[in-house]
């Protein structure tokens, strides 16, 4: 920073001999100041064009510059020394240190308080600077200030000067200077203004204005995520401070659920509301399938009225239908959904049973606690841990019918660890005294969470600052922190150890803001910092800051590299997708050649693959169960569990400051896993019912089905695990057990029809990808559905021995008893040896139509299915209804007298014969294996 400046001559206090007010003053031009500045970038940053340099020609000043410092990572120190140190060499003595919050105000008056003698004998001072709060009620000590030519350090926040009404900004004072405003004379004096976390709120238009009313010589700007860059001076970035040792390392130790699935959560996703019509929401919710599998997503939008398990497909939600959609408060009201059943759950809430998470997370915080005090106190470290909590009723009682979850989770996990470990139960006194919570509270006496009301208890934050040096002495009982948002940006502690957020949602989640609560580089009982060696062992790390969320390491490493994103403005993040031009889906039309269409040839080929069918189905009841009994009896459902999986972070990404402008990427290094068994909540179920009714069978056939497998005593216990899921489990089996049996009983016969010709229309808009087929097709271009059918067109157009390729249209449909249609990909008409071509195509010579009979006769009919795969049988490819479907297909092409050809087996066809041939990846698996002719001609 003084490099900045370099060629400023000392400032004497003489200078302003008999002058009102004593100002800072800088005379270089902005030339000089260009000069040092690049000078500055090409010595601090790695990449010198990081500077952002901006200096108004002719009117350098108010000259900005941007210091970037990780949290954690000595910020206020940092300014503080540069304060002494502009004071050492230019003689400047006015300093306004502007901050958006009481509590960073009173976390800057401290570190004032602690540093002032280190400060001033590091820079050969007699005594510290002098420094004050700024008091509205005691302006004489703000005049001064003003008129001193002491050096002087000034703490306010930004709120005390931002409104005209405050009384900095009130004319006509009896007790003002030279008839001005307090803030017009403060203006005089040229301060040098020191922005903490600026991006809290000053940079809006109004605080903006201000600040240029303040008249500043320059405004030094110091945070970890800079809004605004203007001359970026210096860069610390995360991953530097870390590979440095400058914060904790950090490890996650993850708890998740698993096998959760039909479960009774539910989460508010998002709110539409407009003047024209009602609210409407979208439930995060177990949504089924048609197939009856469960995913979490979001709901279609729901309205008042609507019932949960209509919208969802699943009965585990009969009990709740959305009563009123609405924003609960007066002003700053939430989104809120009140359900009939009483439950409300506003946006961005989860409601469902997380007990059992909570208490999961708990568990393994006390427990690592535990493990690092025992560590810590033979080195005089006092361990500390937060827990940041999703809401305030949660934890203190505000309710006496209704005991606070997290405490009471929280009371039980410690009794429960500290007497395992010590052979002891703890006292309830032992268990209150370990506890800290600091929640705002209103004048009415209410506590709350909301961001504005703690803002403006003064007295609430002074309290928890004042106390946070005394949490480090180990004989202050106080261990573990509860706070909800009160202890956020403004406040850390060198000794939080251990963070666990319980929350009920990840989506407002910030885990910089989280994490940096606990990045300090911890203190002894002497309040000096301790640092680990450079050479210790991975694990065995005084400085290991330990994060427990309810989330898996892969959701909080892409949201902190997002927030790292969002904060740092990486130079290299991606362009925006888009679908071809400015977004506009390309548009294709396809001409059918009607010389081809038109021949005898084609009309043939047509009739031949075009007959229609109808089918019957017989099966018995009594087989189907027989059949699915003994897959029932096999049903094994996993127990709804927690899951805690350690993962150390090595390495937070490159460093964004490189020429190559690489993204944040976190390394994490996984350590191991542990599970255990979690206790869930479930609707009500009418097992036998249910079954019936996902499954056609009578109630009489799902009563035995249920009544012979629950007999065994393990399979009922599987049941009582999860009866969502094993219900989903019998569903899938017993209709396995009814497609077998369909598929045994399924007939086709011809039924005399034919698909008229006229489903093959003269022109085709589409907006499906399309690909050229100049040689043999039908049309100009084939429509496709997939990279594999616009290979396998390709492939087939360049094929001498193929006379017409047709895309089957959509209006070409086979009948199946699955509940829909099937439409094959490809229909293909091949020469037989020693005839002339069709009309229409390339090998037709001499243009002269061939007799239709003959045709029919001689030419090869193929209608084929493409797919991923040439396997009918890889489910991982395939859906069970495209399996189906082509199985139902083949009975079908059977009855019109075609030969099967299933995964590409070999296959020799004789002239006029048909085959139908599913499924194939590629043209040229199709043409393996297979004969076209008397193979001995």
């Amino acid at each position: 920073m003084l490099e900045v400046f370099a060629g400023t001559p000392p400032q004497r206090p003489d200078f302003w001999q008999g002058a009102s007010v004593f100002a800072n003053q800088c005379p270089l031009r902005s030339e000089a100041l260009s000069v040092n500045l690049e000078a500055v970038a090409r010595k601090f940053l790695k990449d010198p064009t990081a500077l952002e340099k901006s200096i108004v020609p002719n009117q350098p000043f108010p000259l900005e510059l941007c210091i970037e410092m990780e949290t954690g990572t000595g910020k206020t120190l940092v300014y503080l020394k540069t304060i002494y140190a502009l004071q050492k060499h230019y003689g400047w003595s006015k300093f306004i240190i502007v901050v958006p919050s009481v509590a960073i105000r009173a976390g800057v008056l401290s570190s004032l308080q602690s540093f002032g003698r280190q400060l001033a004998d590091e820079h050969q001072l007699n005594a510290p600077i002098s420094h004050f709060e700024y008091d509205s009620a005691k302006l004489n000590r703000l005049k001064q200030f003003i008129t001193s030519t002491e050096p002087q350090i000034m703490v306010m926040t930004l709120q005390s000067f931002s409104a005209d009404d405050r009384v900095i900004n009130r004319p006509g004072r009896d007790d003002a200077i030279d008839g001005k405003t307090w803030f017009q004379a403060l203006a005089d004096c040229h301060p040098v203004v020191v922005m903490d976390e600026p991006q809290e709120g000053m940079d809006t238009e109004n605080a903006l204005q201000r600040l240029v009313s303040l008249n500043p010589l320059a405004k030094l700007r110091y945070s970890a995520t800079h809004a605004v860059i203007k001359n970026r001076v210096f860069r610390l970035a995360p991953a530097e401070a870390y590979a440095q040792g400058l914060v904790k390392k950090i490890e996650v130790l993850s708890v998740t659920e698993k096998n959760d699935e039909a479960t009774l959560k539910i989460e508010l996703a998002e709110v539409q509301a407009t003047d024209a019509s009602a609210p409407k929401a979208k439930l995060r919710l177990w949504i089924r399938n048609t197939k009856g599998e469960f995913a979490w997503k979001d709901s279609r939008w729901l309205k008042k009225g609507d019932p949960l398990a209509k919208a969802s497909n699943n009965i585990s939600y009969a009990d709740y239908t959305i009563e009123r959609i609405y924003k609960k408060g007066l002003r700053s009201g939430i989104w809120t959904v009140l359900f009939a059943n009483g439950i409300e759950l506003q946006l961005n809430q989860r409601a469902g049973d997380m007990a059992g998470l909570f208490r999961a997370q708990l568990g393994w915080l006390i427990q690592t606690h535990l493990e690092k005090k025992a560590k810590l106190a033979g080195q005089g470290i006092k361990c500390l841990s937060l827990v940041f909590i999703d809401k305030v009723d949660n934890y203190l009682a505000t309710d006496a019918a209704t005991p606070p979850l997290i405490k009471t989770l929280f009371e039980e996990e410690y009794r429960r660890i500290v007497s395992t470990q010590s052979g002891r139960e703890p006292t309830p006194q032992e268990i209150h005294a370990c506890q800290g919570s600091y929640f705002s509270r209103t004048k009415s006496g209410d506590y709350t969470d909301r961001a504005d009301s703690m803002a403006a208890n003064a007295e609430i934050y002074r309290r928890i600052l004042h106390d946070k040096e005394g949490l480090l002495k180990l004989d202050d009982p106080v261990e573990f922190i509860f706070s909800h948002s009160a202890l956020g940006v403004g406040w850390d502690n060198p000794n939080i150890f251990n963070i666990a957020t319980l929350n009920q949602s990840y989506s407002e989640s910030k885990k910089r803001q989280e994490i940096g609560r606990g990045l300090r580089i911890c203190v002894n009982q002497s309040g000096q910092r301790v640092y680990d060696a450079a050479g210790v062992q991975e694990g065995e790390e005084t400085n290991l800051l330990t994060v427990i969320p309810n989330e898996t390491y892969a959701t909080f490493a892409r949201q902190y590299q997002q927030q790292v994103e969002d904060d740092l403005g990486e130079r290299s993040a991606g362009a925006k997708l888009r679908e071809n031009h400015k977004g506009q889906r390309k548009h294709n039309t396809l001409q059918r050649r009607d010389e081809l269409f038109n021949s005898a040839a084609f009309k043939s080929f047509w009739r031949r693959m075009a007959r229609t069918t109808r089918y019957t189905v017989s099966f018995s009841e009594d087989d189907i169960v027989n059949e699915a009994l003994p897959k029932m009896a096999e049903i094994a459902i996993a127990a709804y569990q927690a899951e805690a999986t350690l993962t150390r972070i090595k390495s937070l990404g490159d460093n964004p400051n490189d020429a190559a402008g690489q993204e944040y990427e976190l390394q994490g290094v996984w350590q191991g896993s542990e599970t255990q068994t979690l206790q869930a909540r479930f609707a009500p179920l009418d097992l036998a019912e249910e079954l019936s009714e996902d499954t056609c069978l009578s109630l009489r056939a799902t009563h035995r089905l249920l009544f012979e497998v629950l007999q065994d005593p393990v399979r009922a216990a599987h049941l009582l695990r999860n009866p969502q899921r094993f219900l989903q489990q019998a569903t899938t089996i017993v209709k396995n057990a009814e497609t077998q049996a369909m598929l045994r009983g399924l007939r086709y016969e011809p039924d005399g029809g034919t698909l008229p010709l006229d489903i093959l229309q003269a022109s085709i808009n589409t907006y499906k990808s399309v690909v050229r087929t100049p040689n043999t097709g039908l049309y100009d271009y084939a429509m496709c559905d997939s990279d594999k059918e616009i290979g396998f067109a390709v492939q087939a157009d360049r094929d001498p021995q193929l006379l017409c390729l047709l895309k089957l249209p959509d209006g070409y449909k086979i009948a199946t008893p699955i509940g829909t249609t099937y439409t094959p990909d490809f229909g293909l008409v091949f020469k037989a040896r020693n005839r002339s071509a069709m009309p229409g195509s390339r090998y037709d010579v001499n243009g002269a139509a061939e007799d239709a009979a003959e045709a029919d006769d001689n030419s090869f009919v193929f209608v084929v299915e493409v797919k991923g795969t040439n396997d009918l049988d890889d489910r991982a490819a395939l859906t069970e209804d495209e399996r189906l479907k082509i199985l139902c297909a083949e009975k079908h092409f059977k009855a019109l007298g075609f030969e099967t050809r299933r995964n590409g087996r070999a296959l020799t066809l004789l002239p006029g014969q048909g085959a139908f041939s599913a499924p194939h990846a590629s043209y040229d698996h199709f043409k393996t294996g297979l004969t076209l002719g008397n193979p001995s001609t």
